[in-house]
């Protein structure tokens, strides 16, 4: 991101972001150059008329999973790439809240899992945050309607106060889950799961930094979802502005990269981006805005750079 710099310290890392920059703008080294974001698809899903969350199926190929904000039921929609809805997963024993974010990575017993985060909390007043975690359906002979295995709840509580967040990440090896919340203030807490994962167990995050974004608009400010590549090596974090990428060095922590200078990807015109996840292969981004009939868009991976 042209302008912007991270620096930590105090425990806090801060992210100066003076301007946004154009599509496609030279950015810090990362392992990819990403081309101007495409429209693949059209959902005609009447259903999924809010999506949330995002996350790229690590045993169904080419298929996308999906969900709505509030006012859904606890339900899944496994969406292909050209927008058709191949199934609708009923998510056993969950409710559905305030569903945010959805990401992909080994469950505590190391099956390819599904993390849903029913983490919103507009009004800072919910004492029932959570995150689901369900074995990942194997969708091939399933008919279009699914039932999953029953939902192992990680409730969990912040450290230091109450908070709304929309952005929930799973490590593609390790598992580890991180929350970034969102706000419209320059001040956003990054915030881990305690290991091993506890479920049923109603558990106090680690607070891991501030992440600091004083740009101008707070539409800039608020960060509505988030993934970490299948091979770990990057990570994305989006606003309703803009996107940014993060190189995640060999051996190194997530929240040591993002001790480092982002690169800003192109961002599609959507006027309520909620959702992105990176494709199965890495070789992309996947976003999907809300509203009826939302557009598919991948912002595709141009030209990789050598590991």
């Amino acid at each position: 991101m042209r302008g912007a710099g991270l620096i930590v310290g105090s425990g806090d890392i801060r992210l100066f972001a003076v301007c946004l920059v154009a599509a496609g703008a030279a950015g810090a080294a990362v392992p990819c150059r990403y081309g101007p974001p495409r429209q693949v698809a059209t959902v005609r899903d009447e259903r999924l008329d809010e999506c949330s969350g995002l996350a790229a199926s690590r045993r169904n190929p080419g298929i996308l999973w999906a969900h709505n904000d509030s006012g859904d039921g606890a339900r899944l929609y496994a969406l292909d790439m050209e927008g058709r809805t191949r199934a609708v997963v009923s998510v056993e024993g969950a409710r559905a809240v305030d569903w945010e974010d959805i990401a992909a990575g080994p469950g505590p017993d190391g099956r390819p899992s599904l993390f849903i985060g029913d983490i919103g909390n507009n009004a800072h007043a919910r004492e029932d945050l959570v995150v689901y975690c369900i074995p990942e359906p194997d969708l091939s002979g399933a008919g279009p309607e699914v039932r999953s295995e029953p939902a192992r709840a990680l409730p969990f509580r912040y450290p230091d106060g109450r908070f709304d967040a929309e952005a929930l990440m799973a490590h593609p090896r390790t598992g580890a889950l991180t929350i970034i919340t969102k706000r419209a203030e320059e001040t956003t807490g990054i915030y881990r799961f305690p290991k091993p994962l506890r479920p049923g167990e109603r558990v106090t995050l680690e607070r891991l930094g501030t992440l600091r974004l004083p740009v101008p608009s707070i539409w800039g400010r608020m960060v509505t979802a988030a993934d970490i590549a299948p091979g770990g090596e990057r990570c994305v974090l989006r606003t309703y502005l803009s996107i940014m990428e993060f190189r995640v060095a060999p051996g190194r922590r997530l929240e040591d990269a993002l001790a480092g200078e982002p690169a800003e990807v192109p961002a599609p015109p959507e006027l309520q981006g909620e959702a992105i996840a990176y494709r199965a292969d890495g070789e992309g981004l996947v976003t999907l805005g809300e509203g009826r009939r939302p557009r598919l868009y991948l912002i595709p991976c141009v030209d990789p750079a050598s590991e």
